[in-house]
């Protein structure tokens, strides 16, 4: 697969966007601050050089913390004042197009005390103490974090962020306000996320962790397909390849390369119900069986493939006459 990212091209009115926000919020609390989120490690090194040339110099969120050695790979902020006064925010919209690393913070704080809450949610640990970085200027981090977040953590979020606004898979605007509740300062101590709220977080990834094998196993293929499509097609091989038992990563790969020229429903011909029961019963890989398969399995798929196509050539022909009133 030849894209990094299921991340759809941001188009100019979505940035557009947050232009009008900033001016409303401008009108509306002038005392308010807003800031453009970058991931640096998404950004790349050329990213940041256009970026810099256009907007200056941005501020590192991790400086002097724990967190950085990361440098410019972390989390890199701009006024949004400057972005928009510059150039209406093109050269941010150009540099993160089709990737998930760019968000919108509204904050009445300093900056100061933005990066330090950023940094504490983003320096986590996990419940036996091992040190964890949670990406969250990766909007696929950040949106799976903050539906997730307890509400201890969330009352730390509020005390910097009054709003927090994104773009999702298909680029459309995604956001989270405060709901006016009790906020907390900055704990001493690091963010602690248990067990449960890891796995859940991890759960929330397995497309785009099935998507980066899949790119590795198959780089050369492409497909038609919107990012945003693709990740919903790719969440339901999840589903169809945990229906047959395929529960383990290396198994899911090569199902869903298989699935990517395989007709839809290809898993339910009687001939490959052997290979389900093989793999699911752990008595071999899907890999090593497919490597098995002989005529009749293979036979069975190609059948199948002219069935689908001559069914899409009758509709489509029956949708020509219909047209033509015959």
């Amino acid at each position: 697969m030849e894209r990094l990212y299921l991340q759809d091209a941001l188009p100019r009115e979505k940035i557009q966007f947050i232009v009008d926000w900033h001016h409303r919020i401008a009108a509306e609390a002038p005392r308010d601050t807003t800031w453009a989120i970058v991931d640096g490690a998404i950004l790349g090194a050329q990213g940041l050089e256009d970026l810099r040339t256009a907007y200056g110099d941005p501020a590192r969120a991790f400086d002097n913390t724990s967190l950085a050695d990361y440098e410019e790979l972390g989390l890199l902020l701009w006024p949004l004042s400057r972005v928009i006064e510059e150039d209406s925010a093109e050269a941010l919209r150009a540099a993160l197009s089709g990737q998930p690393g760019l968000s919108f913070v509204r904050t009445d704080n300093s900056l100061a005390f933005l990066t330090h809450t950023l940094t504490w949610l983003s320096g986590v640990v996990t419940e036996d103490g091992f040190p964890l970085y949670l990406r969250i200027g990766d909007t696929r981090v950040l949106r799976s974090l903050i539906r997730r977040l307890p509400p201890e953590h969330d009352a730390v979020m509020q005390g910097a962020v009054k709003e927090w606004v994104w773009f999702d898979r298909a680029s459309r605007v995604e956001a989270v306000q405060s709901d006016g509740g009790p906020a907390s300062s900055v704990p001493r101590e690091d963010c602690c996320i248990g067990d449960a709220h890891y796995a859940a977080l991890l759960a929330d990834a397995a497309v785009d962790i099935l998507h980066a094998e899949v790119r590795r196993a198959s780089p050369d293929s492409r497909d038609p397909r919107t990012s945003a499509e693709l990740y919903s097609w790719l969440e339901k091989v999840i589903e169809r390849a945990e229906a047959l038992g395929l529960m383990r990563l290396p198994d899911q790969v090569v199902f869903a390369v298989l699935a990517l020229d395989a007709p839809d429903g290809f898993e339910t011909l009687e001939e490959l119900g052997q290979t389900w029961r093989d793999v699911r019963e752990g008595a071999t890989t899907l890999g090593k069986r497919i490597g098995r398969w002989g005529d009749i399995e293979w036979d069975a798929i190609e059948n199948l493939q002219r069935n689908v196509a001559k069914r899409r050539t009758d509709e489509r022909a029956a949708r020509i006459l219909k047209r033509m009133g015959l």
